[in-house]
């Protein structure tokens, strides 16, 4: 979002339209309307969380090679002296 205010979409078509300000709950950062509680609307602050329009085509994500490797731990034991 730009540093101009957006109208909300929920509450648009009212007298009093509100806008879409910057909150941080406990799921990190959203905009949420500016007349909460009468209007719950929210939308994710990260464009790459947002749900795609309709119809839009969807992609498939690969969680990458470094997801795919193992990885193996080892302890030794502790030496004092």
């Amino acid at each position: 979002m730009s540093n101009v205010a957006e109208p909300c979409k929920t509450c648009k078509s009212t007298k009093a339209t509100g806008e879409l300000i910057e909150r941080v709950g406990k799921r990190g950062k959203f905009y949420g309307c500016s007349h909460y509680p009468a209007c719950r609307h929210t939308q994710n602050a990260d464009p790459r969380e947002a749900p795609p329009p309709d119809g839009a085509p969807t992609a498939a994500v690969s969680p990458g090679p470094a997801a795919e490797a193992p990885v193996a731990l080892t302890v030794e034991p502790l030496v004092l002296g």
